[in-house]
């Protein structure tokens, strides 16, 4: 339905929106008050990925630039199904579900007293590059591969520091 660019609540700020949006390239505005006011905030999302040895995501969508403070995009798609169903740590559907796409499962960082929660996401595997943006601030929304910790999730089947797949399904 559109292109656009993923989009959330600040990783240093309390409050706001707990789930990503993908704001279209150009917003529509109606009656606005001018200048910041009290109020929730959105920022553009990056992928902080420092390197290609960093990452599990294919770069070849990106030009050859690596993932660290580029803005991430996003799409809305419609599918004329029923149901739509994002399964973590699988890579196939289940019989009669048609896979949508594939990738990897990502979120705000996993650190102490720094990030509020957000929502878990299903980014493809081979993410693109919203571009008309820069990257690298401090107040944006970030987005971080996901590593499953053993403990409760059982350590024979959900290895520490292993980077979580997914997959998104229709029926």
């Amino acid at each position: 339905m559109h292109a656009g660019i993923a989009a959330g609540s600040s990783h240093l700020e309390g409050g706001g929106g707990g789930n990503t949006l993908c704001l279209p390239k150009i917003p529509e505005y109606d009656q606005y008050i001018a200048g910041l006011q009290y109020s929730g905030h959105i920022y553009g999302m990056q992928y902080d990925l420092y390197t290609s040895s960093n990452s599990v995501f294919d770069e070849s969508n990106l030009g050859g630039v690596t993932f660290s403070g580029i803005p991430a995009a996003c799409a809305v798609c419609f599918v004329n199904r029923e149901s739509i169903l994002m399964i973590p740590a699988k890579m196939t559907c289940p019989d009669g579900w048609n896979k949508e796409y594939g990738g990897y499962l990502v979120s705000e960082a996993s650190m102490v007293g720094t990030t509020e929660r957000g929502d878990y996401k299903c980014w493809d595997r081979a993410p693109e590059a919203a571009g008309g943006g820069s990257g690298n601030g401090l107040r944006q929304s970030m987005a971080y591969q996901v590593e499953g910790i053993c403990g409760t999730l059982s350590c024979s089947a959900y290895e520490s520091g292993k980077e979580l797949t997914c997959v998104v399904c229709s029926k």
